[in-house]
């Protein structure tokens, strides 16, 4: 392996960081040897960078307490006339990585109540800014005009949906507007939303009446704002 085709298999976050630790002397050599020593992977672990070092010798102990991954997140590629030490690397490496951190700011008793945390603190990630969504009939056109719940659950199931063509899923939701045109539902709303998310996992939200959405037959509409890795 030499110095100009590692340096191509590194996101510059990864290559960054690594070059401030790296021994100056011999150069690129010196980095290399860096690159397949247990500090490296140890120094890109706390970035939350994942580099596969199977077939690294020697290995780095404890490899998979750093950071519990599963092998399918991982698209290996074979580098030709590599240093036979180094087996695959893995589909982040050359790129800017993704990953995400996220703090939920813990409710009171009546936040947590109505399933909502009063603020979510996100670094990193991708953003998706999803449509309104309501529901009050099915995709084989069974109505729900004045079943509340229904259409909540439905509602809610289509985000999920959307969110999973996107590569992201409920969990990732961080922020959410719901327009409801009879308050009375206000409460029942939040015990609904309940069965979609974790306790003290729950996202920001906002609970607006309304006096009329887009059909008449609609109850409830939903927007939200979710961050993926």
């Amino acid at each position: 392996m030499d110095y100009v085709r590692l340096g191509k298999m590194l996101s510059i976050g990864q290559y960054l960081a690594l070059s401030n630790k790296a021994p100056r002397p011999n150069g690129g050599k010196a980095f290399i040897d860096f690159f397949l020593s247990d500090e490296s992977m140890r120094i890109l672990a706390k970035m939350g960078e994942f580099v596969n070092r199977k077939g690294i010798h020697p290995p780095l102990a404890d490899a998979d307490k750093i950071q519990a991954v599963e092998a399918d997140d991982f698209r290996r590629e074979r580098i030709r006339g590599q240093d036979p030490r180094v087996s695959e690397t893995v589909s982040q490496i050359g790129r800017k990585s993704s990953w995400q951190s996220r703090e939920f700011l813990p409710g009171d008793a009546r936040q947590r109540e109505r399933a909502y945390s009063p603020a979510i603190k996100v670094s990193g990630g991708t953003t998706i800014y999803l449509a309104g969504y309501g529901a009050f009939q099915d995709q084989a056109g069974k109505s729900y005009a004045g079943d509340f719940d229904a259409q909540v659950r439905l509602s809610f199931e289509r985000i999920r949906q959307t969110l999973e063509k996107a590569g992201g899923k409920l969990d990732d939701i961080v922020t959410m507007t719901v327009f409801i045109t009879d308050m009375a539902n206000g409460t029942r709303f939040t015990q609904l939303r309940k069965e979609f998310f974790q306790e003290g996992r729950y996202p920001a939200s906002a609970l607006i009446g309304i006096k009329e959405l887009a059909r008449p037959e609609m109850m409830v509409e939903i927007q939200a704002v979710a961050v993926v890795d």
